[in-house]
């Protein structure tokens, strides 16, 4: 039940301060509710199970931060204006830290289940390798809400140890509408397409623009408008369950709504300005014409697709939104790579344009799948640690090798961008994965990711495709937060799928990265929730300049002072068209012909004038950003030198070679350069080295007698080691575990270490507030120096003492390779095990070390978890800073030195 009356949300609003996100936002709002996160007091309904703090910054003020684990979270019932009544919402929060905040609603009709329905899920993440603002930034959505009283919730989609924080929240009621994006284009029949891309029908026009609302479709099209997106494009035949959202006789599928397209199209027509791309992407064993597509005979399929395309085209053809026709998906082309298989690709797009030669049929490059890393070795693909040799041992630029492995990726996954072009009629989009580099280290324990923050950059990657046709898809973030009634929530939400980008204005970052390599026709972001929530402000301001070019490819102008940023020019229809975009996080200033030009960060400037001739652009690098660049050379020359007194196999020439290449890029006012050679994903891989190779220590001193070992870490000789672990940041991030954790007393280790002439002596004692039958605790050991390998795709533990626990109370002992004993004792907050083992079969002596580490898992049989078989409520490691997969490599283990 809400506690939290109407007259209290009066008396708050009355006192409200003013937001300042919000005049910029172009809308007629009336705050209708008002939430201090960080006061304690603040009567609206809170959850947090108990782990939320109050944090005191001296230059920004006091806020509310989620404990330092994956998942954890705080959440906030606030008034709505009614039922399906536009809100505004405002998170402020603080851009001082390395953070990735997870913002998202929920409401009380949402089951809250795994790929069944979402609610508005976005989020941001600060921090390396963008710069920090050190201020208060401004998180937007605006809804449908369906609920009186619905919920906003702050979490932390981090690994681990860098919290999730807000300050406030405003709630306005948005009135009078959203007005459109009104736009100056040279023609207005025939404009730039601003797009967007959502996988599923369902997404936007059931969920992200109010719950199952009657009238979702229009909203849609409204805060579209209001954006100044002007294309839409899903999937319209997908699966053969639910995935069939048009009505294609010969695709056979139940529970879809296949009037959905004619709802959307006409609603379209009627608003105008709009035009629709189609995308057709059969997944698994689709069944076309009552024969699986994957099995069928070239002549079969060609005729399939015939028959599918003729119908597709006899029942929407008449619909003037109808624009295009994709052969397969942002996060999939496998329809297209099937096509080309079977030698009929050219024949179905022949089709296609013979019956509507004003369609585009086009088809994605990019990634090679959902959730699939770009460079994780599937299907042939090359590696992170191949990219990373090809580097160190093949003497090109970084950019050149990135685009070299990307065309090698593509090749192995049958997507070719040159072998696509070749096919007359057919247009490619180039693809981009923005967040991949944030995704990665938590999905696949990827910690090469940044490797993919450059690619997005490379200038080489971008020529293998060479289109003025550009995605920018999500590859999307995925969240079990596992929230139950049971566990300190009013409803179940148990799975989230958010986008993230940025902090505005550096969430335009991705579309400079775009319009930086070419100039575009049309821009498709994409992504499984909406790509435009959170920063609206900025995004109509890119909307608005864009659009407002003309629909023809334009010039670089070659001869610009400052690299940071890409000028281009055209005359069209008797005027003279100029872009400017900025490629850096910093605000900078241009001058064309006598005009002065101020750009914000990642900024794209439209002008228009009588000229004729190609602009004369002048202006200067900003300060601020060559000494941001020049921070991040010294940085990685002090991790190069610090890696080569490590090891210095492990810090080849060619780190120092480029290190001085940007530097003296910067030394020649090209600090823009100077950033993409030194690449983020090179300075990241120093730092892998480095961590590989100077691991947290844990220290075993030399006992002056055995403890009595007998259940009481208490009694154990002063001279032992004493580790507490009780924070948040000791659980290991999991995309599918919940970590609900509650504090120390729900899960939390100490630890004691001793040795002497002949033991090594680990005592552990384990709070567990509910110990149950699949829990588990062990010590993993790198006896033979695995743990610091940094050159090897990975290292095993060669030592495991998996302890048997006391479940049912009665005390459990066992033994372990490496003359392991041990005994586990039940005790009232969880349970101890201390045990022993033989430095001489560990093969260790004073003054030596090896890897160690507790990895505890820990289900308190809620019904919260995943239903997989390795799911589990949390997991433990001590000491925690896994870099790698942390149920299996042994590079996630500390040095556990006997100290002298």
């Amino acid at each position: 039940p809400v506690t939290i009356t109407d007259d209290q949300v009066d008396a708050i609003v009355a006192k409200a301060p003013a937001c300042p996100a919000v005049e910029p936002m172009d809308l007629k709002v009336r705050l209708i509710d008002y939430i201090d996160c960080a006061d304690d007091g603040d009567p609206h309904d809170r959850m947090d199970q108990g782990t939320s703090r109050v944090f005191m910054n001296p230059r920004l003020g006091a806020y509310r931060e989620t404990a330092a684990h994956r998942h954890a979270f705080f959440a906030y019932r606030f008034r709505s204006a009614g039922k399906d009544k536009p809100v505004l919402i405002v998170w402020e929060y603080p851009d001082n830290a390395e953070r990735t905040i997870n913002f998202s609603t929920h409401e009380s009709p949402l089951s809250g289940r795994s790929n069944s329905d979402w609610s508005l899920e976005t989020g941001v993440y600060t921090g390396d390798p963008l710069p920090l603002s050190n201020r208060m930034q401004y998180h937007t959505f605006i809804m449908w809400p369906q609920d009186r009283w619905p919920v906003a919730m702050v979490g932390n989609f981090h690994r681990y140890g860098h919290r999730a924080a807000a300050s406030r929240i405003w709630v306005y009621a948005i009135e009078g509408g959203l007005p459109a994006l009104q736009v100056d284009a040279p023609d207005p029949d025939n404009q730039r397409k601003l797009a967007h891309f959502n996988s599923f029908a369902f997404l936007p026009t059931s969920f992200h623009f109010g719950y199952r609302s009657a009238d979702a479709v229009e909203h849609m099209l409204e805060y579209c408008q209001y954006v100044g997106v002007n294309e839409l494009a899903w999937c319209v035949l997908a699966n053969n369950s639910w995935g069939a959202w048009a009505d294609v006789p010969s695709w056979p599928s139940s529970g879809s709504d296949r009037r959905h397209l004619d709802k959307v199209l006409a609603a379209m027509d009627r608003r105008g300005g709009f035009s629709f791309a189609a995308c057709v992407g059969p997944e698994g064993n689709v069944t076309l014409g009552g024969k699986r597509y994957a099995d069928m005979t070239s002549d079969e399929l060609r005729q399939a697709c015939f028959t599918l395309f003729d119908e597709f085209l006899d029942r929407y053809g008449s619909y003037q939104s109808l624009r295009a026709i994709g052969l397969g998906s942002q996060y999939g082309i496998h329809f297209a790579k099937r096509l080309a298989e079977a030698g009929v690709l050219d024949d179905v797009v022949a089709h296609i344009k013979a019956r509507r030669p004003d369609l585009q049929v086009f088809v994605f490059t990019g990634g090679l799948g959902l959730h699939v890393e770009y460079f994780g070795g599937r299907n042939g693909g090359p590696t992170a640690n191949d990219v990373i040799a090809a580097f160190e041992q093949g003497g090109g630029s970084w950019d050149e090798v990135l685009g070299d492995m990307a065309v090698k990726a593509w090749t192995a996954w049958g997507q070719s961008p040159a072998d696509f072009k070749a096919v007359e009629g057919l247009d490619v989009y180039e693809q981009y994965q923005p967040d991949d580099h944030r995704i990665f280290p938590l999905y696949a324990q990827q910690p090469r990711s940044m490797i993919y923050y450059d690619l997005d950059r490379s200038a080489a990657r971008s020529a293998a495709v060479a289109s003025p046709y550009a995605a920018v898809w999500n590859t999307h973030y995925e969240g079990w937060y596992g929230l139950h009634p049971e566990v300190n929530f009013w409803y179940q939400k148990l799975w989230v799928a958010p986008d993230f980008n940025a902090p505005p204005p550096l969430s335009l970052a991705s579309f400079a990265r775009v319009l930086g390599h070419r100039d575009r026709l049309v821009i498709m972001p994409g992504s499984w929730n909406n790509k435009f929530f959170g920063f609206e402000t900025s995004m109509r301001r890119f909307a608005r300049a864009y659009r407002s070019l003309p629909p023809v490819e334009m010039a670089d102008v070659s001869d610009v002072p400052a690299d940071t940023v890409r000028v281009r020019w055209t005359r069209y229809e008797g005027r003279r068209y100029v872009s400017l975009q900025s490629l850096i996080p910093f605000d900078s200033q241009v001058k064309v012909d006598d005009r002065t030009v101020e750009l914000a960060p990642y900024e794209l400037a439209a002008l228009v004038d009588d000229g004729t001739a190609a602009p004369t652009v002048g202006g200067t690098v900003p300060p601020e950003y060559v000494f941001w660049v020049g921070e991040r050379v010294l940085k990685a020359k002090q991790l190069l030198e610090e890696v080569k007194a490590l090891d210095e196999a492990a810090a080849p020439e060619v780190y120092a070679r480029t290190i001085d290449q940007a530097t003296e890029q910067i030394r020649l006012g090209k600090p823009y350069t100077a950033d993409l050679t030194l690449g983020a994903g090179l300075v990241a891989e120093l730092e892998l080295r480095r961590d590989i190779l100077d691991p947290p220590t844990l220290r075993a001193y030399r006992l002056p007698a055995a403890p009595p070992m007998d259940g009481n870490l208490d009694a154990w000789p002063a001279e032992a080691s004493n580790i507490r672990a009780d924070g948040g940041e000791i659980l290991a991030g999991h995309l599918y575990f919940p970590n609900s954790w509650e504090g120390p007393s729900d899960l939390s280790a100490r630890i004691r270490l001793g040795y002497d002439d002949e033991y090594l002596y680990v005592g552990a004692h384990i709070r567990d507030n509910v110990l149950a039958a699949k829990d588990a605790c062990a010590f993993r050991l790198s006896t033979d120096g695995a743990y610091l390998d940094w050159a090897a795709p990975s290292a095993n533990s060669d030592l495991t003492w998996s302890i048997a626990l006391p479940v049912d109370g009665q005390p459990t002992s066992g033994t372990g390779r490496g003359g392991f004993t041990y005994t586990c004792r039940r005790t009232d907050d969880g349970y101890v095990v201390e045990g022993k083992a033989s430095l001489a079969e560990l093969g260790l002596a004073p003054g030596g070390a090896m890897g160690w580490l507790l990895f505890v898992t820990d289900l308190d049989n809620l019904p919260n978890t995943n239903p997989a078989s390795w799911g589990a409520k949390q997991a433990m490691l001590v000491p925690h800073k896994p870099n790698f997969s942390y149920w299996s490599d042994a590079r996630n283990c500390g040095r556990l030195l006997l100290a002298e």
